[in-house]
């Protein structure tokens, strides 16, 4: 048992809306809710709808459906995005354990080979077919980008050896 949890209940409130700040503090005044359940697990949940607000699950899962890589967002970037969005948005990613590849992970992938910015990548990744694991398209994206930038950078003026 740590030591707040043995301190009373009105010091936990105090001390939780202390660290959450003023505008939590007037968020909690203001609501005729905590009037009536002054809990700790009462701030918390009122403060995380209130940070949150509900989710439209239908318009979530249309901005994860719908994101493509950005014209100059890098691969990792997306990927992040990507799985920040399958997480928040009703999607629940859970890694896969290993030799299986989860739901998630190939939403994901599918995301990645429909999505991503670069045709040929595109190509790699659909000639790979079911063989195409979400380990292999962050893979493959990720060494093309930096193929391009070393060729760039290799051949750019002013780069002679």
């Amino acid at each position: 048992m740590c030591r707040l949890e043995r301190e009373t209940e009105e010091y936990q409130r105090a001390l939780l809306l202390h660290v959450a700040g003023p505008e939590a503090a007037r968020v909690m005044e203001t609501l005729a809710r905590y009037a009536t359940d002054r809990s700790c697990d009462s701030i918390i949940t009122i403060l995380q709808q209130h940070c949150i607000g509900d989710r439209n699950v239908i318009h979530n899962r249309y901005r994860f459906n719908t994101r493509a890589q950005l014209p100059t967002e890098t691969f990792d970037n997306f990927y992040t995005d990507l799985r920040f969005l399958s997480s928040r948005y009703g999607y629940n990613y859970q890694p896969a354990k290993e030799g299986d590849a989860s739901p998630a992970d190939e939403m994901l992938g599918d995301r990645i080979v429909l999505r991503v910015r670069e045709d040929n990548n595109r190509k790699k990744l659909i000639t790979m077919g079911y063989s195409l694991s979400l380990a292999d398209a962050v893979i493959i994206c990720r060494t093309a980008e930096i193929t391009t930038s070393t060729t760039k950078a290799i051949t750019s003026p002013g780069n002679a050896v």
